[in-house]
């Protein structure tokens, strides 16, 4: 679950008692985190992390010597960590610890970028045990206009993004606000298969990327109330 200024994720099932709710300011360099299994008392609660993953230029390319702490985005949970910042290294959250008192292990990986891009927005998202990175390209001339899409799948083994030309026959979704998450696709929500949806409220269209024939569709939504948000609504199953 996400929304404007927050990002909500879970390690695993929430019948699990080792699955961790994580919950991430995208704009300030704190989380939030609470373990299901703690049980009642006075350790069912939300317990605050201030991170410290480096700095980074305030308005580059303006002025260089300005500096802002790093913040998490975008993040997604897959095989039971939390993994970030999908840079050279990924960044990497470990709630694993038998320690129950103890605080989130930050830690990083190799993650060689694969292609190349200049400009793009970059989502993660699980899906069945693998976690995949798609990159909305953008023109170098006009920064508002999306002109395609790549989609990789992390290969842990050698820690490197693999580029794919499906996505098994399931579906992504995402919104702006670092939202990303995989879906059956059919059924009453209609969606295509090996297709990505991207929602673009202010807009008001919707994206359709098509990763195996590379193909970009862009479908008017005239009706949709006028918003800067936009929301998936996903079956809870």
């Amino acid at each position: 679950m996400g929304w404007h200024g927050r990002h909500c994720s879970r390690s695993g099932n929430v019948t699990d008692p080792s699955c961790v709710v994580l919950l991430v300011e995208l704009d300030d360099p704190f989380i939030l985190y609470h373990r299901i299994g703690d049980g009642g008392g006075r350790n069912h609660q939300w317990h605050e992390h201030e991170y410290d993953i480096g700095s980074q230029p305030y308005d580059p390319p303006d002025d260089l010597t300005l500096l802002e702490k790093t913040v998490i985005t975008p993040i997604a949970a897959c095989r039971g960590k939390f993994y970030f910042n999908p840079m050279d290294e990924m960044g990497v959250i470990d709630f694993s610890s038998p320690d129950r008192d103890a605080g989130p292990a930050f830690g990083s990986i190799a993650a060689e970028r694969g292609d190349r891009v200049t400009l793009a927005k970059v989502f993660l998202v699980e899906s069945q045990g693998e976690l995949y990175k798609v990159s909305l390209l953008f023109d170098v001339a006009d920064v508002y206009t999306v002109t395609g899409s790549s989609v990789h799948v992390m290969d842990f083994e050698s820690s490197r993004w693999r580029r794919v030309g499906d996505l098994g026959g399931r579906a992504f979704v995402l919104s702006l606000f670092n939202f990303g998450a995989s879906c059956e696709s059919g059924g009453e929500a209609g969606l295509r298969g090996d297709c990505v949806y991207v929602a673009y409220p202010v807009a008001r269209e919707l994206l359709v990327f098509d990763v195996k024939d590379g193909s970009m569709e862009s479908v008017k939504l005239d009706e949709a109330p006028k918003s800067d948000k936009a929301f998936w609504v996903l079956p809870s199953y």
